[in-house]
């Protein structure tokens, strides 16, 4: 599933506004709020770095069976894998 994929998903079965439509104290509307940007940053943050992981091991992976074309760029293959 790619993330355009998961992020459909994800909208289609959670709508921040309307969970921010059943909180009526402004105080914890506004704790809410923040809580839920917060944890979409987050999830944002996750699958860039996991799609840049699978990146790096496909990479790899050619290149352990020498079928890594030699127009592939590499930026630091060794510390590409250590983030």
């Amino acid at each position: 599933m790619t993330g355009k994929e998961c992020e459909k998903l994800i909208k289609a079965k959670f709508n921040k506004e309307n969970v921010l439509a059943l909180v009526h104290d402004a105080d914890k509307k506004a704790k809410l709020k923040l809580a839920l940007d917060s944890i979409g940053r987050h999830q944002l943050y996750c699958r860039f770095h996991y799609e840049e992981f699978n990146k790096a091991i496909k990479a790899h992976r050619l290149a352990m069976f020498d079928k890594l074309t030699s127009e592939t760029e590499m930026k630091n293959p060794i510390l590409s894998l250590c983030v």
